[in-house]
């Protein structure tokens, strides 16, 4: 499919996309990558002015849930009613073909879409693409002290966890394969989930330090840059 290599472009980008390998995007420099910001910057740089740095941790588990569901008709299958809700057309794992677990993630990704589509900040399309996401004013789980997640905050996401997204949208996952992968009941998966469908393979063409990136939200938009 269509590689972009614009970061800034419209929230209307859906989920189902390739991103290119880390074996093309170790080949990338600051020179190739014209729309992120050039200069790489460390976690110790946000702190010493007053910024705040989450690191985004995906696990092993997760990881590969959310290649189940990516491997599954599970998305494909979604069905959206007339309101733009979501709702399985399986009854049960067995029905459809995965793990138990698999299954009840997939459950708890579609609660959560569907919470944020009653708010209205998300768009659903065919398949679980993303048609639109613009998550207000999140704050992330107890567990991270209740730190408001836009504004002073930033991102870090290292070059594996950025493998594991890899590979669960090689599989062609989308919304909740995604989400799954990121730790869908956890709070700090929202805003990531946003700055995913908005960047689009932009996270690997940001990743030209091959350190991992560090992403911020800034007026609607998100920023993405190298880390070092």
């Amino acid at each position: 499919m269509k590689r972009f290599v614009c970061f800034l472009f419209s929230l209307v980008l859906g989920l189902g996309f390739s991103l290119p390998s880390y074996a093309s995007a170790s080949t990338i420099n600051n020179e190739n990558c014209q729309q992120c910001n050039n200069e790489p910057l460390s976690k110790e740089d946000i702190k010493k002015d007053g910024g705040i740095v989450k690191d985004i941790k995906i696990t092993d588990e997760n990881s590969q849930l959310g290649i189940e569901i990516a491997k599954s008709d599970l998305e494909e299958t979604t069905i959206i009613n007339e309101k733009g809700l979501v709702k399985s057309a399986y009854i049960n794992a067995e029905q459809a073909g995965v793990s138990e677990k698999a299954y009840q993630t997939y459950l708890q990704t579609l609660d959560f879409f569907n919470n944020e589509i009653k708010k209205g900040t998300m768009k659903i399309g065919k398949g679980l693409t993303i048609l639109s996401y613009e998550p207000t004013m999140l704050k992330i789980s107890k567990d991270v002290n209740e730190v408001k997640v836009f504004g002073t905050t930033h991102f870090y996401l290292s070059s594996s966890d950025l493998s594991k997204i890899n590979k669960v949208i090689a599989f062609g996952g989308s919304a909740s394969a995604l989400a799954a992968a990121l730790g869908v009941a956890v709070g700090i998966a929202a805003p990531i989930l946003a700055a995913t469908a908005f960047l689009g393979a932009g996270l690997n063409l940001c990743n030209w330090n091959d350190k991992g990136i560090i992403l911020k939200h800034i007026n609607n938009m998100w920023s993405c840059t190298p880390a070092k």
